[in-house]
């Protein structure tokens, strides 16, 4: 059984990383979840040097976030029929997973859960959690620190991607109402808006979205492998854990994907004012000093 329950948890991470990176396993069919490629619309990519109305540097980051937000809610209106085939696969993948797997894998996760494997699954868990900003942080750092601007800018879009999908994924979860199967009210309990926040997984959500933006940057295979790899884990860790059902795991990797493949395609097509001809949120750390002396650091966030 023992050898059973690792090729199933092989198996399921395996498939999770061909299903949302778009890869093809060998011997079974694959379905790539990209965002709508219709033409992104036209953005103003001119600099306003007149000085007025331009908002100060603490206000434009927070002003282009809910821009791209509101892009992705909008997006949908402007989808084709090859789009709303591929939403439309998503959700089928989803509720069958749900139909056919939720209790299953649950029974089976949980029958087989010892402590090396907990103590395991807590680790994982934290890439969709502390270590994911540790990840950014470290791109945005080595970036700053050697001059690389992809790498800084890599962790500057996690982070935008990040805060997005982590807003977004809430707004679902409330919506949503799923009860979590450590609850033990089955798999398909659900109040809205005054439930549980089972759907979709937010680690999972956060893993991919993360994952997502550093494969867009280093499409390398490699490092493609590592990072979806790594984000599956997390979906992995989240069903061992009686945290999620195997379908919020899905939804979360979905959404993470679609989320972050789009903020880095927005940030792409600004095409501003760096000169290496890409436009994104600069971040800056600085002391703050106040009449009592050192008060701490102050974070500014401007794009």
């Amino acid at each position: 059984m023992a050898r059973i329950q690792g090729w199933a948890y092989a198996s399921a991470s395996l498939a999770m990383v061909s299903l949302v990176a778009g890869e093809a396993v060998p011997g079974s069919p694959s379905m790539p979840l990209k965002p709508p490629m219709t033409p992104l619309p036209a953005l103003d990519t001119e600099p306003n040097t007149s000085g007025e109305g331009q908002p100060c540097g603490v206000l434009e980051g927070p002003k282009l976030l809910l821009k791209d937000t509101g892009f992705i809610l909008k997006a949908p209106i402007a989808w084709e029929k090859r789009e709303w085939l591929e939403a439309g696969g998503a959700l089928t993948a989803v509720v069958g997973t749900a139909l056919l797997l939720d209790g299953p894998v649950r029974d089976n996760a949980q029958a087989h859960r010892n402590i090396g494997a907990d103590k395991a699954a807590k680790q994982v868990q934290l890439f969709g959690a502390g270590y994911s900003f540790a990840v950014m942080g470290g791109f945005y750092a080595y970036g700053k620190f050697v001059g690389n601007e992809d790498a800084a800018h890599t962790g500057i879009e996690a982070l935008e991607a990040s805060l997005i999908s982590g807003a977004l994924g809430s707004a679902i979860k409330i919506s949503v109402g799923r009860s979590r199967p450590l609850k033990q009210e089955g798999a398909f309990h659900f109040e809205p808006f005054r439930g549980g926040v089972s759907f979709p997984s937010g680690h999972t959500a956060q893993a991919f979205t993360v994952a997502t933006v550093i494969a867009e940057h280093y499409p390398q295979l490699w490092v493609r492998c590592v990072a979806y790899g790594t984000a599956a884990l997390v979906g992995v860790s989240r069903i061992e854990q009686n945290a999620h059902f195997t379908s919020d795991v899905l939804a979360g990797a979905i959404l993470g994907t679609l989320v972050g493949r789009t903020v880095v395609r927005l940030n792409t097509e600004r095409n501003v004012s760096r000169p290496n001809g890409h436009g994104g949120l600069k971040v800056a750390l600085a002391p703050d000093f106040g009449p009592g002396g050192y008060r701490g650091a102050m974070l500014s966030l401007k794009f």
